[in-house]
């Protein structure tokens, strides 16, 4: 929709107003005097002071009231009013005049409270005021527009305090206030925060209107001419596309309008004759083949009744000659044996031809590419298209295909490759994080964990980065938002504050990514995706199984230690970033320049490494307690959820039952107290 309202009809709007009965209702139409009548059921009549009359409404030529927050004297309406408590709904057809940042403008006050077209300090955002107690803007933040028409809403119901915009809900908040009532433009005790508006309609209800019914009440203030295609801001829009628009008002003809077109912002701005376009059809023009990668203004006038309405001025950029992917693959994580269909989307295309692993493939040159079967030895792999035209060609981002399974595996027995038998083996190098990265060492390889060989690493110890010949880690690696699993090994060695984080293994650049860490006093913690989470001390000289989920249906990811859930986060509504990082053992890798090529190292990890794993999905909580055991037959029983202390699991099998009950009661009364102890 365009934005701010531009025509509107008065009959339609009386008509939906009245039918709600309204408590007060001023249409501020007076151009002499200095009453202010109320149309409302109170008859809660006003005196204008100040404020200059037969101001060009929304409605008419003189249907509105100019309140000018320059003026020497203040400019309000006196109504005397008492405050209305309870719900009630507070309506206004209003033009903001000017933002007025680092002070505040009242809408409507008295000496107790306010409600606010700008609330103080804040950077013009709407709020409301109770005088000595508080200032609140609403959350989320919302701003009215400035020189713009708009409908405007405060709702007060039994347990919150909302905003409408043009008939939208914009926010809330839990606390309110109740509704002053004594003037319009000031605070009538001292003149303060005075308004810079121009008012055309203000309704009061003594209740709550429903959302539909304020809904209804906007819909009668719609601009005639609706919904600019391309929208307004649009890139790569096609050279011979066609502009069109919705009118709403069914009685405008195409002799009622002109449209403005052309890349001169000026010339459309000032309706010049040069850029006016003929138009045969009320609502699409077609502006023949237009320039490549030109932005592109235009405007539509419509004359009604002999006056003039304007929609904004609206800009498009058309997109450049070169081909364009504009609709990327998408990254897929299937059950194994499942087909995968990805697609592309382009602009001044003449071919399609999709690549995997860097390598183009025989006869897919389709914009959609069917892969039949997803697995461990077929069909995974990291995809894109190439698009294609006389002049050069694009290619698409990134697509991870893979099947939920266990991608890879380090178990370090004397080797760097992963031990999982598929289609693509993942090795490893040694790099010197002290040198620049043409410079290699050589892994270190002890004994360790359950008797087998291990990563040893130590102070000034080497990074040892993934890598494949054929498939470039960080993209194949790229999987995680469509789920992930890291399960490791580890044998930290405590290294105190002065010495930072540590990353035995990580994804991460820039921040973006994932990582199992330490934290400077030998914590567990889960870092990037989106927030760290944190778990409980592995940097002890002591083999510790970490494990790392992120669960994409639920948005969370956690951290397990020794097979038990420690500690999680919720990342809704926050995206997953991806990042270049290839897999590291020993440090991340957070920093990269692409002018030289060189990569910075952090988080040096110092101990022990064995057994890294990374899945395709998120692990349930019960097969990682099983890992844990696996590697430890001997463990003692423990419940998998951590979260939850069973005060009367007496035999800590993670369940309450008859053998507890028993233990309860052969030891009741034992030195007096219950058994077990309560706090």
């Amino acid at each position: 929709m365009l934005s701010g309202i531009v025509v509107a009809s008065q009959a339609d709007w009386d008509a939906a107003v009245s039918a709600k009965s309204p408590l007060n209702w001023y249409k501020f139409d007076e151009t002499t005097g200095v009453n202010c009548a109320d149309s409302g059921s109170e008859g809660l009549d006003g005196e204008y002071v100040g404020v200059v009359l037969g101001q060009r409404g929304l409605f008419g030529s003189s249907s509105a009231v100019r309140f000018d927050s320059s003026a020497v004297a203040k400019h309000k309406v006196l109504f005397g009013g008492s405050d209305l408590g309870g719900q009630w709904t507070a309506e206004y057809v209003i033009k903001k005049m000017s933002h007025q940042v680092y002070t505040s403008q009242i809408l409507c006050g008295s000496p107790r409270a306010a409600l606010k077209l700008v609330q103080w300090n804040a950077t013009g955002s709407l709020g409301y005021t109770k005088f000595e107690f508080w200032d609140n803007i609403y959350t989320p933040e919302t701003v009215a527009p400035t020189s713009k028409w708009i409908h405007l809403v405060f709702r007060r119901t039994t347990d919150n305090f909302e905003v409408f915009i043009d008939g939208v809900y914009q926010a809330a908040n839990p606390t309110g206030i109740d509704l002053p009532r004594e003037a319009i433009g000031v605070r009538p005790s001292d003149d303060v925060d005075p308004l810079d508006a121009i008012i055309d309609e203000a309704v009061i209800y003594n209740r709550a209107l429903t959302n539909a019914e304020i809904a209804e009440n906007a819909a009668t203030l719609l601009p005639d001419i609706t919904d600019p295609v391309p929208a307004n801001g649009a890139d790569f829009v096609i050279t011979d596309a066609d502009l069109s628009w919705t009118v709403n008002n069914a009685s405008i003809t195409v002799a009622d309008m002109k449209l403005y077109l052309d890349p001169n912002e000026i010339s459309v701005n000032e309706g010049d004759a040069s850029v006016l376009r003929t138009l045969t059809a009320v609502d699409t023009f077609d502006p023949g083949t237009m320039m490549h990668n030109t932005t592109y203004f235009w405007r539509i006038e419509t004359v009604l009744g002999g006056i003039t309405y304007a929609t904004d001025t609206f800009s498009f950029t058309t997109a450049p000659p070169d081909p364009m992917v504009t609709v990327h693959p998408i990254s897929q994580t299937v059950q194994e044996g499942q087909s995968v269909t990805l697609s592309v989307e382009a602009i001044n295309t003449e071919s399609y031809q999709w690549v995997k692993n860097g390598n183009d493939m025989t006869g897919e040159t389709d914009d959609t590419l069917v892969i039949p079967v997803v697995n461990a030895n077929v069909g995974e792999g990291v995809y894109q298209c190439r698009v294609s035209n006389a002049i050069t060609d694009d290619l698409s981002e990134p697509a991870t295909v893979v099947s939920a399974r266990l991608i890879a595996k380090w178990d370090f027995e004397g080797t760097l490759d992963d031990g999982i038998e598929d289609a693509i083996v993942w090795g490893g190098v040694g790099l010197d994080p002290n040198a620049s990265t043409n410079i290699y060492a050589s892994e270190d390889f002890l004994n360790g964990h359950s008797g087998n060989q291990v990563l040893n690493f130590t102070e000034s110890s080497n990074v040892f980065e993934i890598t494949n010949a054929d498939v470039a880690c960080a993209d194949y690696f790229n999987f995680y938002p469509q789920g992930l699993t890291v399960n490791c090994w580890v044998k930290g060695t405590p290294k105190g504050t002065p010495n930072g984080y540590q990353l035995p293994v990580a994804k991460i650049r820039d921040r973006n990514g994932w990582g199992i860490g330490i934290t400077p006093g030998g914590d567990a913690f889960l870092n990037g995706i989106y927030n760290d989470v944190f778990g409980p001390t592995v940097a002890d000289d002591t083999w510790h199984m970490v494990t790392a989920t992120y669960e994409p249906t639920e948005d969370d990811y956690s951290i397990f230690v020794n097979g038990k859930f420690e500690n999680s986060h919720n990342a809704s509504a926050l995206p997953v970033a991806l990042n270049g990082a290839p897999v590291i053992f020993g440090a991340e890798q957070f920093s990269y320049d692409p002018d030289t090529n060189g990569l910075i190292y952090g988080a040096p990890f110092k101990g022990m490494l064995d057994e890294v794993s990374i899945y395709s999905y998120a692990v349930d909580k019960f097969d990682i307690a099983q890992m844990y055991v696996d590697n430890y037959p001997g463990a003692e029983a423990f419940c998998v959820d951590n979260t939850t202390n069973i005060s009367a699991d007496l035999t800590g099998d993670c369940i309450v039952d008859l053998e507890d009950f028993a233990i309860l009661a052969s030891e009741w009364m034992n030195d007096n107290h219950v058994y077990p102890p309560t706090e």
